[in-house]
């Protein structure tokens, strides 16, 4: 007698790039790309969560702190809710103070 296993399939890692500025996000993405990791990158919060839902846990994300539709803090507390990963938040500001908090 022969056991039917439903097939469950594995679900690929990958780098999740929040970036609003689509030259920057090309950018990083291809860099990424070149040593074989996997990607997704979008340009604003929303479309982060969105493509959140329906995917496996990020291996990583990168996201920029000025995003159009909520802050980069807001979006990283938000993705920890839903799939928790390590997160490197990146600024294209250049105020120090803003760096600094």
């Amino acid at each position: 007698m022969h056991t039917h296993v439903p097939y469950k399939p594995v679900q690929q890692s990958f780098v999740l790039i929040v970036e609003p500025m689509a030259e920057t996000r090309i950018r990083i993405a291809k860099a990424l790309q070149r040593t074989g990791i996997r990607v997704i990158a979008v340009g604003s919060g929303f479309d982060a969560l969105d493509v959140s839902q329906g995917l496996g846990e990020p291996a990583l994300a990168i996201v920029e702190l000025s995003l159009p539709d909520m802050s980069g803090l807001e979006l990283t507390t938000r993705l920890h809710k839903l799939k928790p990963c390590p997160v490197i938040i990146t600024t294209s500001d250049s105020n120090p103070k803003l760096a600094a908090d």
